[in-house]
């Protein structure tokens, strides 16, 4: 399976950390690139922030929360994952 670094490998990307004020609505941040495998969303910490499977953030307390996109392995790339922090 093809890595980064190897021709047509597209990575994941999911863009820059957030800060955000508790009560603001909910945000979407849903990763681009990848190599058409299925990307699955998960908060790091569901007291902060919740995610849902098209991305969609929902604030729930104070603190912060890794939010992970992992994108699954596809008969030619391997699976790989981008990460970005939401503080609250």
């Amino acid at each position: 399976q093809a890595t980064s670094g190897d021709a047509g490998f597209s990575p994941l990307n999911i863009g820059s950390d957030v800060t955000a004020t508790f009560g603001e609505a909910n945000f979407t941040q849903e990763a681009t690139g990848g190599n058409g495998g299925a990307v699955t969303y998960r908060s790091g910490n569901e007291n902060v922030a919740t995610v849902e499977a098209n991305g969609e953030v929902t604030l729930v307390g104070v603190g912060s929360a890794v939010i992970t996109a992992t994108e699954a392995a596809s008969a030619n790339f391997a699976g790989q994952t981008a990460t970005y922090t939401v503080t609250v």
